[in-house]
């Protein structure tokens, strides 16, 4: 299987309301014929960013599961970048990334504007068993020669 990249990318705001053990989600966007979501929390004085596989458990159907390799990316208005790259195999819908992604006090002081803050994450499933195999033959066989 050749890898599959996507971007999420939101803005989060109000960002210092956010209390100790709260979180913030971002709207669900497909990619892939997947649900994902970026969720970002606080957590013992540092931000933590998941990226959220929300694809649905198939009773009856085989197991799945994605390979992943993802990098988290913390933007600044001024361009300025904090980022982090993990590995992860989703096969149920959850949640992965860093508990302690960046210090709060960095977070705040380097990279928060009008209260908001942007995260990018850019993922690519490397791997997958039970899910992509079938649809990639079907859009194998209808598509056309360019």
């Amino acid at each position: 299987m050749t890898s599959r990249s996507f971007l999420l990318t939101h803005i989060f705001k109000d960002v210092s309301k956010l209390d100790e053990g709260g979180s913030y989600y971002s709207d669900i966007e497909i990619r892939h014929d997947i649900s994902w979501k970026i969720r970002i929390f606080k957590k013992e004085e540092f931000l933590g960013v998941n990226l959220h596989c929300e694809k649905e458990e198939c009773f009856g159907e085989r197991k799945w599961s994605f390979q992943t390799k993802f990098t988290m990316k913390l933007v600044a208005v001024s361009e300025k970048f904090f980022r982090r790259t993990v590995q992860y195999e989703f096969q149920k819908p959850e949640g992965h990334g860093m508990n302690k992604f960046i210090s709060w006090e960095n977070m705040l002081r380097d990279y928060v504007d009008n209260d908001s803050i942007i995260i990018e994450i850019h993922a690519d499933i490397v791997s997958s068993a039970g899910f992509f195999k079938i649809k990639c033959k079907i859009r194998f066989m209808s598509s056309t020669p360019h």
